[in-house]
């Protein structure tokens, strides 16, 4: 009897394993059949959004793509190489290339090749993936998909140090500075066996606030002239005359040099003695058919010197002081002191200070002290008073103004006769 009870005791041990591993395996079998993966967030790399919201890359490498998997049952996914394709783009993406790869149960990096970028340059299509993940053990299609926007446009980089010269109006009259501006960036193309530009879609040029239309010529070797007569053509330039605030005016360029735009600003070009404007900044970007941007760039004209201050004994401005120390310009000393006038040599709104620094030579001596000081400011003439007795007195004066080099400092001479 405790034979058969023994035996009876086995044989239900036996079932009742047998059912729990029946039921565990039946468990895990409904659950792994049951459970979804799917991307649920992805990672772009540094993108600048165009003007209809895409994020855009620029196509000169190849980009990669984090994409964040929730995969609770550490699935292997299909990949590349395969009958089933895990990637779909939309109709007429050219040259679909791209590799995905998986790091690890949670992430997926879709690569973007530069040859795709580059068939696929200025955004003229979506790079929009439609993706749909696979079990690679059992071929299991998941049934959530995932998408996210991208398209290949390299931004105008915009210009930088060296892309610009100033050169002036070549023309009877007032001569205006000209800024001539290299766009070198023109010159890369799109790659993938293409001659085109990789900036062919280059639309506009903003200076100032101002946006001008740009157009390729028809070789797409260069740009048309915009239609403003703010533009000039290289027929229309001449380099600046030389001076001692330019002594090395920069040079013209070859004869019909590829992308170059000459844009005539507001600002007069000295004429090699007298003086120009006031030096003027230009802020300078570019724009694409997409509405990338460019950085900005600060373009200036020349900074042009002051004329120096002359020194008259009148206000009238008539009778000039002596320059010349061994031939003074005797005045008579009235209540104790000595009024010269100082003016420039054009009247310049923008003169910030006329300094003055008289010197006085004390009897029996070839040297001179300073005696005083004098500062007018905003005015392009001043009244220098100072004190004096008899002697001899020099005095040294120049002018500063926004937008130019400071005037050469000029010394006069005077004898006072008490």
């Amino acid at each position: 009897m405790r034979k058969n009870l023994f035996f009876l005791l086995v044989i239900l041990s036996v079932i009742f394993s047998a059912c729990k591993q029946y039921k565990d395996s039946l468990a895990d079998y409904l659950s792994y059949w049951s459970s979804q993966a799917a991307v649920y967030e992805h990672i772009l790399p540094a993108n600048i959004k165009d003007g209809e919201g895409y994020p855009s890359v620029s196509s000169s490498e190849d980009v990669s793509v984090i994409l964040k998997v929730r995969n609770p049952k550490n699935y292997r996914f299909i990949l590349n190489g395969t009958s089933i394709s895990p990637i779909v783009f939309e109709n007429g993406v050219q040259s679909a290339d791209y590799t995905l790869t998986q790091q690890g149960n949670n992430h997926l990096i879709l690569t973007y090749k530069k040859d795709f970028l580059q068939a696929n340059e200025h955004g003229e299509r979506n790079l929009n993936p439609v993706i749909t993940l696979y079990d690679a053990d059992s071929g299991r299609k998941f049934q959530e998909t995932y998408t996210f926007k991208l398209r290949s446009n390299t931004a105008p980089p915009g210009l930088k140090e060296g892309d610009v010269s100033v050169y002036q109006t070549k023309s009877s009259g007032d001569k205006y500075y000209v800024l001539g501006l290299n766009l070198s960036f023109m010159s890369a193309v799109s790659g993938g066996g293409s001659s085109a530009p990789v900036h062919g879609d280059i639309k506009s040029i903003y200076i100032n606030g101002t946006e001008y239309n740009l157009s390729l010529n028809s070789g797409m070797t260069g740009f048309n002239k915009p239609d403003s007569a703010d533009f000039l053509t290289e027929n229309d330039i001449e380099a600046v005359v030389q001076s001692p605030s330019c002594p090395e005016p920069d040079k013209l360029p070859p004869n019909g040099a590829a992308w170059r735009l000459y844009y005539k600003t507001n600002v007069k070009a000295h004429n090699g003695s007298g003086m120009g404007g006031a030096m003027k900044r230009y802020k300078v970007r570019f724009s694409d058919e997409k509405g990338l941007t460019s950085p900005e760039y600060i373009a200036h004209t020349k900074k042009n010197a002051l004329p120096p201050v002359k020194l008259y004994t009148d206000d009238g401005y008539t009778a000039a002081i002596s320059q010349d120390e061994s031939n003074p310009t005797k005045i008579a000393s009235s209540s104790g002191g000595i009024t010269v006038y100082a003016k420039t040599e054009a009247d310049i709104v923008n003169i910030k200070k006329i300094k003055a620094t008289i010197y006085k030579k004390a009897a029996g001596s070839s040297k001179y002290e300073i005696h005083s000081r004098s500062t007018t400011e905003n005015a392009t003439s001043a009244n220098i008073n100072f004190t004096a007795e008899e002697g001899y007195y020099k005095i040294s004066v120049e002018a500063s103004g926004e937008g130019f080099e400071d005037s050469n400092l000029t010394e006069y001479y005077i004898r006072c006769t008490g």
